[in-house]
């Protein structure tokens, strides 16, 4: 039920070319328990991801956990990928306008996935904490919508799989399953869920 697609930068592979983006399938729709996870690394060599149990009935999302760094002891899943030349604490870009990577290579299990973004490079502690705080009231937003419902739902997201702001991404900014100010973190997770339901 399960497929890991690992990213490396040189493969033309993945959804998110070099990035690292990871995606899983899995046999949703019916009534039972299922794993899925959404992750990436940025250009600043940061790995972000997150996984989820979505629990389902009669086609109806009936609950969403946030399993990320504790499922399969933290190991079940990891994404893969050359790093991005940073230079005076900023990444470099090629003669194409795509991000120079390294032969340095890092593989990060989802037991050390971010996430949150720590406070920083414009994300504030406040929205740090508000995360923390309404994560599982965000994850609240998914009881009761079906299957269906979820799965249609378009995200579009940057040559990592970095979510785009809500201003890029009209049908999800109004789906009632975005926190306000965690664009990306909401990005994630609905993209997690909807592969956790896909068949």
């Amino acid at each position: 039920m399960k497929k890991l697609f690992k990213g490396i930068a040189i493969l033309a592979a993945t959804a998110a070319v070099g990035t690292g983006a990871a995606f899983v399938a899995g046999c949703g729709g019916t009534d039972g328990e299922y794993i899925g996870h959404y992750a990436y690394a940025n250009e600043h060599n940061a790995a972000y991801g997150i996984v989820v149990k979505v629990t389902v009935k009669n086609n109806i999302i009936e609950k969403v956990e946030d399993v990320t760094h504790t499922y399969g002891d933290g190991k079940a899943f990891s994404i893969t990928f050359n790093e991005v030349l940073i230079e005076n604490w900023a990444p470099v870009r090629d003669e194409h306008g795509n991000w120079k990577r390294t032969d340095t290579v890092q593989t990060v299990y989802n037991a050390d996935w971010h996430t949150v973004s720590a406070p920083g490079y414009g994300w504030s502690e406040e929205s740090y904490e508000d995360w923390l705080n309404k994560e599982s009231w965000l994850l609240q937003q998914y009881e009761g919508k079906s299957v269906a419902e979820v799965l249609a739902i378009k995200v579009f997201y940057d040559e990592n799989g970095e979510p785009y702001s809500t201003k890029d991404n009209a049908e999800f900014a109004t789906s009632g399953l975005v926190m306000t100010g965690a664009t990306q973190g909401s990005g994630r997770l609905l993209k997690a869920v909807q592969n956790a339901l896909s068949k």
